[in-house]
């Protein structure tokens, strides 16, 4: 039951981390880009491509593409001609669109309920082998009132121990 808690706590925290590098990343490539469309200059769709080429992310280029497209030229009285978009890029720069590959957000949002489950699972395992191994000793034909004791004193320490899967799946799950 310790190697399991201590291996519930060890891959939680680093999943954790390596999710959390992964949206750090993503969220810095989006603050760049952004810096890069605040800098620009000219008509919209000269801004998008000029972002285009200068981005290294992948995904971020399919989403540029992606409002490029949705991008409309409209003659403007004081200002000649206008970029505007019919569709609003809060359809298309969304957080699941963003993270693309990077990260299964639906797992990431999930996964403090998979820790305390797997954590209650593993207890209950262990709590169900130490109870059919205590029902084996207490039902053998030549036991003395003294084994029993000891069989009953034992599944009684064990039992305490088990307990400790669940406490680090609910700590794993508080902590992410």
């Amino acid at each position: 039951p310790l190697a399991i808690a201590g291996l519930i706590v060890v891959f939680s925290a680093w999943t954790f981390g390596v999710w959390s590098e992964r949206i750090r990343r993503a969220r810095l490539a989006v603050v760049a880009l952004h810096a890069q469309l605040t800098q620009a200059s000219g008509s919209g769709h000269a801004a998008l491509r000029q972002a285009q080429t200068q981005t290294q992310d992948n995904t971020l280029r399919f989403l540029l593409r992606e409002t490029e497209a949705g991008l409309i030229d409209l003659p403007h009285v004081s200002q000649g001609i206008q970029s505007t978009s019919f569709r609003p890029h809060a359809e298309v720069w969304t957080v699941h669109s963003v993270m693309g590959a990077r990260v299964n957000l639906a797992l990431f949002e999930t996964m403090p309920n998979l820790l305390i489950g797997f954590g209650l699972m593993c207890t209950f395992i262990f709590l169900a082998l130490a109870l059919a191994q205590a029902g084996v000793a207490l039902q053998a034909l030549d036991t003395t009132t003294h084994q029993q004791d000891q069989a009953l004193q034992s599944l009684i320490a064990t039992a305490g121990a088990k307990f400790i899967t669940s406490i680090a799946g609910l700590m794993s799950s508080l902590l992410w």
